[in-house]
């Protein structure tokens, strides 16, 4: 009986000493990420980030119906204006876990929406830093954190890899694993990007899974999200505005709120602050810029293009390039990949595409091949967004070149099935935005891929920033000269693709109205062109649909100026 006791003590201490350790590794791993992710932002926004409290992440609470409707808003303005009167209210990040008003229980399941660039990825990393500072509820005692993009083209998995190897923790043994996971109301997941994998479709609903059992990874996170697997740890879940399909299964529903006209003042005082330019007034310089451009303006409710017009901003004005800025989320994007490749290339620093026609013909190379394989991604479903060795060199980027233009990230994957455990590098661009915008310069002269791309746009829902750059580099006379610079030949006209936009959303009628009409509204602002306005209005009403643009007065008035 003695002998029987100390064996069980010894057992007892030694799987705790071993779930010490494991626990250590996880909190060495996600503190790695975040200082990563804190060089990147200091790399691209040039701003000093030394904390993700920097950051102004603040979330809306929706009910379900509100969530459907999402996919069909197509104006962070819409959200701004509910909560200025009251419809929607905001928590905070360290609240999100709470009890909702007078209700017992705290959720457990939490999906996170918002527009492309509005913050998810920094929100899930700010969620994983307030863990590792202790201030999330201390019965969270481990996080496992999931960027999509590593998972996106990830074979047969089984849940025990994906917790452990998938993390980069060496894989405890399989009695390890069952005593670690055996109490999982103290564990929380995060899978954030989940737009960016394949969705279960509803034939192969997941069930229960063994955690050793190999399956399918869509169905793996069809399974945790569900609840079938794991049902008692706390979830979180981030996507684009109406990607995820299976709402209902969550207990709270959020949209990160972007910046309001506080936080973009805030932001832009922060940027000049730590970007000064001698004998220049850089806030207000930029300040006026945002106030003047609306469109600019508009776009800067979303943090990251806050971000790059801040960034633009300050190189227009140390090079003495002077006015005009970018008045268009095209013109802006076009901007930030040439600031890019020439501040980040041994070859082009200190250059200027405008002014040095060698630095054009170099830089031409680059930007094309880039872009030919952003189109590889983008013409992909689901997006494509990781890209191996091969997918590199079938576009003609060596590692050097897709390393020094700052477009890539490159990092490293371990091969855990193979006895050598073989490293290959895995690239991927520095944001969606980037490789959305790269991917439409090689789409413009690609006919069949537009109207393909237009399709499902219509069905889904996803592609409208796209469908924006789109518009503006067939149809702004500035894009349409960058293009003419890279040697592109275009397909088709702005006129052509709105034409084409209208024919797929009236077929499809995803989006409501009014939803409708803001995108048409966009396209056409970013394609300088007014007039095609009342052209797609005719085009409409010949077609004798009930969708009549004309009478949305507003809307003309606002394309007018």
């Amino acid at each position: 009986m003695c002998v029987c006791v100390c064996v069980c003590v010894c057992d007892y201490y030694y799987f705790s000493e071993e779930l010490q350790r494991l626990k250590q590794q996880f909190r060495d791993v996600h503190q790695c990420r975040i200082d990563d992710y804190l060089r990147e932002k200091r790399d691209i926004d040039k701003i000093a980030i030394n904390s993700l409290d920097d950051m102004y992440i603040e979330l809306h609470v929706h009910d379900s119906e509100q969530y459907k409707r999402l996919e069909t808003r197509s104006d962070i303005n819409t959200l701004q204006l509910q909560t200025g009167i009251g419809l929607c209210r905001l928590i905070k990040v360290d609240e999100l876990f709470s009890t909702d008003g007078g209700s017992e229980f705290a959720p457990l399941k939490v999906l996170v929406s918002g527009q492309a660039g509005v913050g998810k990825s920094t929100f899930s990393l700010c969620l994983l830093n307030k863990w590792l500072n202790g201030q999330l509820p201390p019965a969270t005692e481990n996080v496992f954190f999931f960027s999509m993009r590593d998972l996106a083209h990830l074979g047969p998995c089984s849940l025990a890899d994906l917790l452990f190897t998938h993390q980069g923790i060496q894989k405890p043994s399989d009695e390890m694993i069952l005593q670690y996971l055996r109490n999982m109301s103290g564990v929380m997941v995060i899978l954030d990007g989940y737009e960016e994998v394949r969705q279960c479709s509803s034939e192969e609903e997941s069930l229960p899974l063994d955690i050793f059992t190999k399956v399918k990874i869509s169905e793996l996170l069809g399974s945790i999200i569900c609840g079938k697997t794991m049902p008692s740890a706390k979830l979180v879940v981030t996507c684009r505005s109406g990607g995820v399909r299976e709402y209902k299964v969550f207990d709270r529903i959020t949209e990160i709120y972007g910046f309001s006209e506080l936080r973009i003042r805030q932001y832009v005082a922060m940027f000049c602050s730590r970007n000064a330019i001698e004998d220049v007034d850089l806030e207000s310089h930029i300040l006026d810029y945002i106030d003047n451009e609306t469109n600019i303006r508009s776009f800067c409710y979303i943090p990251m293009f806050c971000s790059l017009v801040c960034r633009i901003a300050k190189m227009k004005l140390e090079q003495h390039v002077g006015m005009p800025l970018p008045a268009t989320v095209t013109q802006l994007l076009k901007e930030t990949v040439v600031s890019f490749a020439i501040e980040l290339h041994p070859n082009f620093k200190g250059k200027s595409l405008d002014e040095d026609d060698d630095v054009t013909d170099q830089i031409k190379c680059p930007l094309l091949q880039h872009s030919k394989l952003a189109k590889k991604g983008v013409s992909h479903r689901p997006m494509r967004i990781l890209f191996d060795k091969g997918d590199i060199e079938s576009c003609h980027l060596s590692h050097d070149t897709a390393v020094q233009c700052g477009f890539l990230t490159v990092s490293l994957e371990h091969d855990q099935y193979s006895v050598s455990r073989q490293v290959t590098s895995v690239y991927y661009f520095v944001h969606l935005i980037m490789q959305e915008f790269l991917g439409g310069i090689a789409l413009v002269s690609q006919e069949n891929d537009i109207e393909q791309l237009v399709r499902q746009s219509a069905s889904d829902g996803n592609l409208d920033m796209i469908l924006t750059f789109l518009a503006g580099l067939l149809g702004d006379p500035d894009s349409k000269d960058f293009l003419k610079t890279l040697g592109c030949q275009t397909c088709m006209s702005a006129g052509d693709l709105l034409r084409l936009v209208v024919s797929q959303e009236l077929q499809h009628r995803r989006r409501d109205h009014m939803a409708t009409v803001f995108l048409l509204l966009t396209l056409v602002f970013e394609s300088r062109q007014p007039d095609l306005w009342v052209e797609i209005r005719e085009f409409v009403m010949n077609g004798g649909d009930e969708l009549n643009l004309s009478e949305d007065t507003s809307v003309q008035s606002k394309c007018k100026h």
